[in-house]
């Protein structure tokens, strides 16, 4: 055994009777506690960092834990990376592209198509790999269109997209993801307030959750809303399921 480790047992051997009701109990591999604040893991280095209440920080080796301590110091540092987004960042922005073939322009009013998505984009900067990551969103959208020919007036519909899927998120990557695509049109009468009112898509907002199942089975969920004050209430009838592969 190294000189280096052996010292550091010395010290959980020393450390090992003060107990506090606020630490967690460590179980090293010759079976000896220690009672500590777990305050840091460096999945490079394979270093623990500890708080104890009488030696301060301590930086042990995860090796020399016991197997139930080593997947409580990584499930920890997991969930902690994941709901960081300093360490895991997400992005999300409004994307839309004109599709050009369906443009009616009759010289007087014109309507628009475009193909409306969120873009999401995924930077991990932890030193984990965020496998089989299931993830989850709802789009909310709105389309006016037209209620009555004869008094020229207009309603507001309301809908939402779903879809669930499963991503890999590798240590060090930058990952792109689309939600799925709406057809929506914007509508503009050019008659100076006469006949039709016009008449515009969009999109409202969405929902997006991920799900990171660790070794304990213990699932880990981080949700963002878009725009935050996203509040509109919607169940589960509203939504069109959408399937999408990776």
């Amino acid at each position: 055994m190294k000189r280096g480790h052996v010292a550091i047992i010395c010290v959980l051997l020393a450390l090992s009777a003060e107990p506090s009701p606020k630490c967690h109990k460590f179980t090293g591999a010759n079976g000896k506690d220690l009672y500590a604040h777990l305050v840091s893991y460096d999945a490079k280095s394979k270093k623990v960092g500890l708080r104890t209440p009488k030696k301060g920080f301590l930086s042990i080796p995860i090796g020399l834990f016991s197997e139930a301590d080593r997947q409580y110091v990584v499930e920890w540092a997991q969930e902690k990376a994941l709901l960081d987004d300093k360490v895991f960042r997400i992005r999300i922005k409004k994307k839309r592209q004109e599709d050009k073939s369906r443009r009616v322009d009759n010289g007087f009013d014109i309507t628009h198509y475009y193909d409306r998505w969120f873009e999401i984009s995924v930077e991990n900067k932890s030193g984990f790999d965020f496998l089989k990551v299931e993830v989850e969103y709802d789009v909310f959208y709105s389309q006016e269109e037209l209620e009555s020919y004869e008094g020229a007036t207009k309603r507001e519909k309301f809908g939402v997209r779903y879809a669930s899927f499963k991503k890999d998120f590798l240590r060090g990557s930058k990952t792109k993801m689309e939600t799925e695509r709406i057809l929506l049109f914007d509508y503009s009468n050019g008659c100076n307030g006469m006949g039709f009112p016009d008449m515009k898509g969009e999109l409202e907002g969405a929902i997006f959750k991920l799900h990171l199942t660790l070794p304990s089975g213990r699932v880990v969920s981080r949700t963002l809303r878009l725009p935050k004050s996203l509040k509109r209430s919607w169940t589960s009838e509203d939504r069109e399921p959408h399937l999408q592969d990776d």
